[in-house]
């Protein structure tokens, strides 16, 4: 089976980070940002084929993560 390139290798230390999330520990969002982004902005990219709207999306997702971690 192919691994999952989006995953943490640890599914533990994912949860970990996800849990600090919601403590408002800006490390926490820190790590997540840097993991996830360039995926974010490649899918958004691929999709729109406009740089600065794939911006807007990674910029506008991880936005509203900040804004919901205690959801």
């Amino acid at each position: 089976a192919m691994a999952n390139t989006l995953s943490f290798p640890d599914e533990k230390e994912e949860r970990a980070l996800l849990e600090r999330l919601r403590q408002d520990d800006t490390d926490a969002f820190n790590a997540l940002y840097a993991h996830y982004s360039r995926h974010v902005f490649t899918v958004a990219y691929n999709y729109s084929r406009d740089v600065q709207m794939a911006r807007e999306v990674v910029q506008d997702l991880f936005v509203q993560l900040w804004e919901r971690r205690q959801v």
